[in-house]
C-alpha cells in the first residue's frame, strides 16, 4: 500500500518528512497550480493541506511547523496529536536566499538553530560572460558588460545569439543577446526558468518558475505576450521531429517528451525508479545523453532515441552533458572539470573513448554547476562560459548564518530581518 497520495494531473508529491511517533508524514505537493504542504496518517491513509502558499518545512520540538514562504522562515504551532495547526504563521526571518527552482537555503534542527544562506549572497554578484579554448583560456567577452547572477546560457543554433537568464535568483529575466555586440532584447520578465531555443532559431521556449506551463515566445521580441501550453515542466530540449524534451523539477524525475504545436499524449523517453534528468539529443538525433542517479551519484548515460539501452560514459561523477555541433564529442562537467568523451556509432551500437578532463576553472553560473547547464559550446569548438566578476561573486562558499536563539523568538512570536 503506497503510503504518498498519488500524483494528480501535474501535480506531485516530494520531500516527506517523517512526525515523531511514527504515524504521520508530512510533505510538499506542488504543479499545476498548487504549492502547499500536506500530512499524511499512515494509519487511516487520510490526507489533509496545513499550510498553503508554503514548502521545505521542518518540524520542531516547540511544537511548531516551521517552512518557507518566498525568502522568509515562516512557524506556526502545530498539534501533533491532532495533526492540525493550531494558531496563524509569525514570520521569524526574512531574507533567506531562495533560488528559482530550488530550495530555501536553510536548515533547522528540531531543537531550534537555525543556519541559513542570506538572500543578499545572490543579489549583487556579477558574472562576465566569456569565451574560452579548450585549454580553459579565456578568449574575449561574449557578451560586453557583466550581467547580474547569469544563468542558462543557451546559443542560438546559428551561434549569433545567446539566451540568458540576469536578475534575482528567484525572479529572474529572460533576453535574447546579439553576439554582434547590438543591445540585448527583453523576452520576459518575472521568474523566468530554462529558456531553450527552437530548432529553427525562431523561437524560445521557457516556464516562469519550476512547476508552470510551457510558454514560447518569437526570439526577435516582436511579441511580448508569451503563448502559453497546456504542457507543465521545464524545457530542455528539441528533438529533430519537433518533439520538445523536458524534465518535472522534483517530483516525477523522469525525461519525457511532448509536441507544443500539435498537443497529444506525453511519451516517457527515459523513467525508471532512479532519477534521470538534463537530457541532450546529438545533432542526429539518434543519441540521447542524461544523468542518472541509478548508481547512487550523478552520471552521464547515453541510449539511442526514442528508445535502447543505456549505456554509462561517465565515472566518479558528470552533470550536464552536451554534444558538439557534430557530435564526434560528448562534453560534460565533473565539479569544475570540463570533461569531454570521444564518441562514434556504428548502426545501433554506440563506442566511446575514456572521458579526459580539458580544463578545471572558476566557471560556473548564478545557479551552480549542478542547478542548470551553466555553459554552451560554439559551432567552432569554442566554449561560451561564465566567470565571477568581482570578489564577491567569486566567493562560492558566500556566508551562512547561524541562529541559536530560535526557540525563544518562536515562543514570544518574534521575527527579524536577514542579513
Amino acid at each position: 500500500t503506497p503510503l504518498m497520495p498519488p500524483q494528480t494531473e501535474g501535480r506531485f508529491v516530494a520531500s516527506p518528512v517523517p512526525l515523531p511517533g511514527g504515524r504521520a508524514v508530512l510533505f510538499h505537493i506542488f504543479g499545476g497550480g498548487t504549492n502547499r504542504i500536506a500530512v499524511i496518517n499512515l494509519d487511516t491513509k487520510q490526507e489533509k493541506t496545513l499550510v498553503d502558499g508554503a514548502s521545505n518545512m521542518f518540524y520542531l520540538d516547540t511544537g511548531h511547523l516551521a517552512f518557507a514562504r518566498g525568502d522568509t522562515l515562516m512557524a506556526v504551532p502545530f498539534n501533533l496529536a491532532e495533526l492540525s495547526v493550531v494558531g496563524d504563521p509569525v514570520a521569524l526571518v526574512q531574507g533567506i536566499r531562495h533560488p528559482a527552482g530550488g530550495a530555501a537555503d536553510f536548515v533547522i534542527s528540531a531543537n531550534g538553530t537555525l543556519a541559513y544562506v542570506p538572500a543578499s549572497e545572490a543579489t549583487e554578484a556579477t558574472y562576465a560572460v566569456v569565451w574560452v579554448d579548450r585549454r580553459g583560456n579565456v578568449i574575449e567577452r561574449a557578451v560586453p558588460d557583466p550581467v547580474v547572477n547569469g544563468r542558462d546560457p543557451r546559443l542560438s543554433p546559428d551561434g549569433k545569439h545567446l539566451l540568458l537568464v540576469t536578475g534575482l535568483l528567484a525572479d529572474g529575466n529572460l533576453w535574447n543577446y546579439d553576439l554582434a555586440g547590438r543591445p540585448p532584447i527583453p523576452l520576459a520578465r518575472g521568474n523566468s526558468v530554462s529558456p531553450v531555443w527552437d530548432t529553427t532559431g525562431r523561437e524560445v521556449a521557457f516556464t516562469l518558475g519550476t512547476n508552470s506551463q510551457i510558454l514560447t515566445l518569437p526570439a526577435d521580441g516582436t511579441v511580448r505576450a508569451p503563448r502559453v501550453s497546456n504542457v507543465i515542466g521545464m524545457p530542455q530540449t528539441w528533438s529533430a521531429d519537433g518533439a520538445l524534451l523536458f524534465q518535472w523539477p522534483m517530483g516525477n524525475p523522469d525525461i519525457l517528451a511532448t509536441s507544443l504545436h500539435a498537443p497529444g499524449e506525453t511519451r516517457k523517453i527515459v523513467a525508471s525508479e532512479y532519477g534521470e534528468f538534463n537530457p541532450a539529443l546529438d545533432p542526429s538525433g539518434r543519441w540521447l545523453a542524461y544523468v542518472s542517479n541509478r548508481t547512487g551519484q550523478n552520471e552521464i548515460w547515453v541510449q539511442r532515441y526514442p528508445s535502447g539501452t543505456p549505456v554509462r560514459v561517465s565515472s566518479n561523477g558528470g552533470d550536464d552533458p552536451l554534444w558538439s555541433a557534430n557530435g564526434s564529442e560528448l562534453f560534460y562537467r565533473r565539479g569544475q572539470a570540463m570533461m569531454a568523451v570521444k564518441v562514434g556509432s556504428t548502426g545501433n551500437d554506440f563506442s566511446f573513448a575514456p572521458p579526459e578532463e580539458l580544463f578545471s576553472g572558476p566557471f560556473t553560473s548564478a545557479l551552480g554547476e549542478a542547478v542548470g547547464r551553466g555553459y554552451d559550446v560554439s559551432r567552432d569548438g569554442r566554449f561560451l562560459m561564465m566567470v565571477p566578476a568581482d570578489t564577491k561573486s567569486a566567493d562560492t562558499t558566500g556566508s551562512i548564518i547561524a541562529v541559536q536563539n530560535l526557540v525563544e523568538d518562536l515562543k514570544r512570536g518574534v521575527g527579524r530581518s536577514g542579513s
